[in-house]
């Protein structure tokens, strides 16, 4: 019946959904294509009080969020972001039909949207979804595509840390009563410029640190394989450039040790690999100026000093 199949294929049903109505108003406010299928369903449905959006898009969640993740690895512009914004519309309104697969905390002055705890909660099912594509049985290019949806993960959780904590230092100051308001001359402009150039001065992701085992795991999967090696080479900087320096120093040795090899005479890497990792170790090594303790522990390399 068109009920079994309208349940059967929740996932599609519901990414093509989020996917064209996303960006019209919000899907989360646009009832008529989930009223739709929640009509066909809930005239047969055993459920006493029949189907919610929020149940519906439940029912297909994991598989659903796997669908619009691996959307962000789009080469078209377009849809990647189409993704994210269904993504964020999902997250939005499982949020608002009090669904237990996204939980809020209650004490983060809500600083936290639901897309942000999506990502935070989710990253290492996403995580699991993308190393299950970057195995060598997938072809060359859904691994290619792999690492473009792994930064892309990344980026999203930098961003959503970064306006995180933009939300925070806004509530703050609203809750201090605009007290730099009265204070001498200069300090008006100076709290007024806080939240633009805190992305200029971000020291870095407190939020990536708790996941480095795993990502590392997957990015040395990545810069092992030749075949997308230059790919990887671009995550590993992208990666390494945004953790703080406290999660630098405790990784310093198993980021080197996994970058080196790439660097060796023998090694096939290209040339625009070496030098993206080249620039990443300097970025690391040179740039953030390490303790020296740490710095003392990296292996005595011709390719290091070279570097």
């Amino acid at each position: 019946t068109i009920v079994d199949l309208l349940l059967e294929y929740s996932c599609p049903i519901v990414a093509e959904i989020l996917l064209t109505f996303s960006q019209q108003n919000g899907a989360e406010e646009s009832s008529n294509p989930f009223a739709f299928v929640l009509n066909h369903i809930n005239r047969t449905s055993p459920v006493d009080d029949g189907w919610t959006i929020t149940e519906y898009i439940d029912e297909s969640f994991f598989p659903l969020v796997a669908q619009l993740v691996w959307l962000l690895g789009e080469e078209d512009d377009a849809k990647a972001t189409a993704a994210v914004h269904a993504l964020k519309a999902m997250a939005t309104i499982l949020v608002k039909g009090n669904s237990k697969k996204i939980q809020l905390p209650a004490d983060d002055n809500n600083s936290l949207e639901p897309f942000d705890a999506l990502l935070r909660q989710y990253f290492l099912y996403m995580l699991n979804t993308i190393q299950l594509r970057l195995k060598s049985s997938e072809s060359t290019a859904n691994r290619r595509r792999s690492l473009r949806v792994l930064q892309r993960v990344l980026e999203l959780l930098v961003e959503s840390e970064v306006n995180a904590e933009t939300r925070r230092n806004a509530s703050a100051k609203k809750a201090s009563g605009r007290k730099a308001k009265v204070r001498k001359t200069g300090s008006r402009v100076k709290s007024e410029l806080d939240v633009e150039s805190q992305r200029e001065r971000y020291p870095g992701s407190d939020v990536l640190g708790q996941y480095v085992p795993p990502i590392l795991v997957t990015l040395k999967r990545s810069i092992e394989d030749v075949s997308i090696q230059e790919g990887a080479a671009v995550v590993w900087k992208y990666f390494v450039s945004r953790i703080n320096d406290d999660t630098a120093c405790k990784n310093l040795n198993a980021i080197v040790v996994n970058l080196l090899p790439c660097l060796d005479m023998k090694s096939r890497s290209t040339k625009n690999t070496k030098r993206c990792i080249v620039e990443t170790l300097r970025g690391l090594i040179v740039e953030r100026e390490l303790p020296k303790e740490y710095l003392s522990t990296l292996p005595l390399s011709p390719l290091l000093l070279e570097a």
